[in-house]
């Protein structure tokens, strides 16, 4: 079953601090959106109501999938003034992530994502004990594959990449290739401050992606002395800066807890040390 994870995930985080109006059920929530998303796709796709904000959408010859209505219920539930037009951009939204990975998966669409090992257990738990293309890293981060299309993204299982003829090990490689070659260079983009040098980088959904690539830190890591530290709250979002005191590596924890907190993709808030043997948690 491929499962609709990723997709419009900004839905999510709409909530408004507003008083709740008269906000509607989870049962008429699933049901809205169920019809909706019906009426929406072509004839061919059978779509059902498997259990509570839970949808199955499946279409002949194809494995069906699920998409999960937690997140659209919170959006509901604290701002139900805004639930109808929430409900049907993401219905509609839906709609067409659903026939976008009905479409033949390719190589080319594979990324290699940074996620906390958390996150990696309840999308575990979500796929009803399908196997993800993962591997666990260090500290609490994990590195997934995943299926990067215009208006969704889908994890990769095990089953996936059999259809590409893939080995779990040759999917990930795979994965990082790509995302290196999406990336733009580490050199081009990043700057070190001249003083309390604290950088950031933003506005690429791959971003924390970046630390994958440890080598490419190294001369990073020369510019500050050898004291290289790193963290990566969000997808799109990593921090560095210099360990040159407990100060000065609480301010990147500190930092990174803020930007966590406010994410639509937490990562960690997890603060890393570069070696020249890879990546260690330090302790703040």
């Amino acid at each position: 079953m491929r499962n609709w994870i990723g997709a419009i995930a900004a839905l999510a985080f709409l909530t408004a601090n507003q008083a709740p109006a008269a906000a509607q059920t989870s049962s008429d929530i699933t049901s809205r959106v169920a019809k909706i998303v019906r009426q929406t796709l072509p004839a061919g796709y059978n779509v059902t109501i498997s259990g509570p904000l839970t949808i199955r959408v499946a279409a002949h010859g194809m494995p069906p999938f699920q998409v999960n209505l937690d997140n659209i219920n919170r959006v509901c539930g604290a701002a139900p003034d805004r639930c109808d037009a929430v409900l049907a951009d993401f219905a509609a939204q839906t709609a067409q992530s659903v026939k976008e990975q009905m479409g033949p998966l390719l190589k080319g669409e594979m990324r290699a994502v940074v996620r906390s090992a958390d996150y990696v257990d309840g999308m575990k738990r979500a796929m009803n004990g399908e196997e993800l293309v993962a591997a666990s890293l260090f500290g609490d981060l994990v590195e997934l594959c995943y299926f990067d299309r215009p208006t969704s993204m889908i994890v990769a299982t095990e089953s996936d990449i059999r259809t590409l003829g893939l080995t779990s090990e040759e999917a990930l490689a795979v994965c990082k290739n790509n995302v290196e070659a999406t990336l733009p260079k580490l050199r081009s983009v990043i700057r070190i401050p001249p003083r309390n040098p604290l950088g950031m980088l933003t506005d690429d959904a791959y971003q924390s992606s970046r630390i994958l690539f440890h080598d490419d830190w190294s001369s990073v890591a020369a510019q500050l002395g050898g004291h290289l530290v790193v963290a990566v709250p969000a997808s799109d979002v990593v921090i560095f800066g210099r360990e040159s005191d407990p100060v000065a590596v609480r301010a990147v924890a500190n930092l990174a807890r803020k930007m966590f907190d406010e994410a639509q993709r937490p990562v960690s808030t997890k603060v890393f040390r570069w070696t020249a043997t890879g990546w260690d948690v330090v302790d703040h």
